[in-house]
């Protein structure tokens, strides 16, 4: 029987289980999610001035990794694949110039401008993400607070910068999400043969578990978690002897996706089935040619 269970929802983390569908098909929207899902990322950086301690290059670094929002973006934006076409010369500063004002569809203008006045009361100023302008204000850094570099009295910053929409197989910049595939854990127990030493071990990996092998006696329970079930393993291996033992059935498995925050979670996953969509049809059509 196939099934599909949503273990837990927000924004920023989602957690499914699914039944009955092969591992190959769910690890293949796994690696969807990683490789082809677009998201926003700083691409370009011009630096007019920059009188802080951190070079060019370093700063420049900070700001492509940043997270840059993306929910609208991939609506507005031409995706990766027609903004590459035309960036074969993407090493000259000139060329580059000409292909933004060719197709300014693909890109977003960002400006970073910050200066410590020689008076300032403070020995620093602290430049954040925060201080980036954005022309679009839909697409932005998601984390405000992280920290770029610092300004002493007297020094400035003046840089410009360009977004685009990217794939996390061209940069893991692109990658919108950490991703884990797992299968879901079965516990079997005999609450006779378990010792309280067993139990106190359970109960620092789980309470809730803990109370229901206390009071049942021989029995199995498929155990939907989420997180790490490292030191469940370690306790049934080296506390508990024969009183519990863990194993994973591979019928059953858990999708945990945690966003970077450029994209919802739950929207992570609908693109990622529509691109392995996309490359289905590809393939069917091509098939149906050669045929």
């Amino acid at each position: 029987m196939k099934s599909v269970k949503i273990l837990e929802s927000s924004p920023n983390r989602i957690a499914v289980a699914v039944e009955g569908f092969p591992l190959e098909l769910v690890n293949s929207v796994r690696r969807a999610i990683l490789s082809e899902v677009p998201v926003m990322a700083i691409e370009w950086v011009y630096v007019t001035r920059n009188d802080s301690a951190l070079f060019n290059e370093m700063l420049s670094h900070k700001l492509g990794l940043l997270v840059i929002k993306s929910d609208k973006a991939i609506e507005k934006y031409l995706p990766p694949e027609e903004c590459r076409a035309d960036l074969e010369c993407s090493e000259d500063p000139s060329c580059v110039d000409a292909f933004i004002t060719k197709k300014p569809e693909c890109f977003v203008r960002m400006v970073l401008k910050k200066e410590n006045p020689t008076d300032a009361q403070e020995a620093f100023l602290t430049v954040k993400a925060s201080d980036i302008e954005s022309e679009d204000p839909d697409v932005y850094p998601v984390h405000g607070e992280t920290q770029l570099t610092l300004l002493a009295p007297g020094q400035s910053l003046d840089v410009e910068m360009y977004a685009r929409l990217g794939r996390g197989k061209e940069h893991a910049k692109f990658i919108p999400a950490v991703v884990v595939l797992k299968y879901v854990p079965v516990i079997k127990y005999d609450s006779k043969s378990i010792a309280e030493e067993c139990l106190e071990c359970i109960r620092k990996y789980s309470p809730e578990l803990a109370e229901t092998v206390s009071k049942g006696s021989k029995s199995r329970i498929i155990w939907y978690d989420t997180g790490n079930t490292s030191l469940l393993r370690y306790c049934a291996e080296r506390v508990c002897e024969t009183g519990l033992k863990v194993e994973y059935d591979k019928n059953r498995l858990i999708l945990v996706v945690e966003s970077h925050g450029a994209l919802d979670s739950r929207k992570i996953i609908s693109l990622a089935i529509k691109e392995l969509d996309k490359k289905v049809r590809v393939l069917q059509d091509k098939i149906g040619g050669v045929a």
